[in-house]
């Protein structure tokens, strides 16, 4: 049984590399397929780079409303669907990190909630801050 090692199919690029690139006018000895025969006759794709005098104009860019209860307006690009535009992409709001006892923390949302108050935790310590500096800053 002994049988003779199968040819590399790969045994032809091999060859040619490193016989070096070909020159460009000379054609390769690459096998040619049916397929490429089909495939020059083939319709060529619509190139978009130069679009058509009846293609449609992008809509203007047009400034977005803040949700009710955000206390501030400001523009926002036109959006994808999706989400609407909040607190973090606002750019009079930065998040904080605070430590919280958390059972201060999970009673005040449920109160919050209970009260049916449009404020959420944030509001409701935005609110508390800026009590606490205008306080700060009377007795200066």
């Amino acid at each position: 049984m002994s049988a003779s090692p199968k040819p590399s199919k790969f045994q032809g690029l091999f060859k040619q590399a490193a016989e070096g690139p070909l020159p460009a006018n000379e054609p390769d000895d690459r096998i040619e397929h049916e397929e490429t025969a089909e495939l020059a006759t083939a319709p060529q794709p619509v190139r978009h780079d130069n679009p058509p005098a009846s293609a449609p104009i992008p809509e203007p860019i047009r400034p977005v409303q803040a949700r009710a209860g955000q206390g501030s307006t400001f523009a926002a690009e036109k959006r994808q669907p999706g989400r609407p535009a909040g607190k973090r992409t606002d750019k009079d709001w930065k998040q904080f990190s605070v430590l919280l006892r958390h059972e201060d923390q999970f009673q005040a949302v449920n109160i919050l909630r209970s009260t049916r108050d449009k404020r959420d935790f944030s509001m409701l310590m935005q609110g508390l801050l800026e009590e606490w500096v205008k306080k700060y800053n009377k007795g200066k």
